[in-house]
């Protein structure tokens, strides 16, 4: 189930040109905050309350409304961590 809500993530994320509301996700999917943008945070994103100008674009006057909203933006190139290599053993 995890790996099918990640896709659907990455869909939105490449849907949305690398940066998607992820208040719309959750709802549709009926999960929490915490779990949402944890599957977000998995691929890459960085979770961050809307800024000013996106309040402004979504009709958002009420900052209680804004609050709750979460935009998840993927910074590209994408930097995974390397793995490390053991030594071998003689």
């Amino acid at each position: 189930m995890d790996n099918l809500m990640t896709h659907m993530a990455a869909i939105s994320l490449y849907i949305d040109g690398w940066r998607t509301d992820t208040s719309d996700l959750r709802d549709d999917l009926r999960l929490e905050n915490k779990q949402m943008s944890q599957y977000f945070h998995e691929l890459g994103c960085k979770v961050t309350n809307l800024t000013e100008k996106e309040q402004a674009e979504l009709g958002l006057k009420n900052k209680a409304m804004a609050a709750l909203r979460r935009v998840a933006r993927l910074k590209l190139p994408l930097d995974f961590p390397r793995t490390r290599i053991p030594a071998r053993r003689r």
